[in-house]
């Protein structure tokens, strides 16, 4: 429900950072989830993203170092900032 709000202020206010990027291979098919999969990006894999999307930077192990990032956007983008973390 708090998404929906989320969504719904987010069309009110023309926020271009919410603007979701669709690169369709075939144009000419209509997506059955197209609706359902604006939301989730949006609101629930675009913030939490980055406890996913994260550089390792050694051997993969027991105890691993990834590289520090930084985002300016609203986590639609990242920037390395050349350090690691244990």
């Amino acid at each position: 429900m708090l998404g929906e709000l989320l969504a719904i202020a987010s069309h009110l206010l023309a926020q271009g950072s919410f603007t979701p990027v669709c690169v369709c291979a075939v144009q000419d098919m209509f997506k059955l989830n197209q609706q359902f999969e604006r939301f989730y990006t949006r609101h629930a894999y675009t913030p939490i993203r980055d406890c996913w999307e994260r550089p390792i930077c050694s051997l993969p192990g027991a105890r691993i170092d990834v590289m520090d990032r930084v985002s300016s956007d609203g986590n639609w983008t990242y920037t390395l900032v050349h350090q690691h973390t244990l």
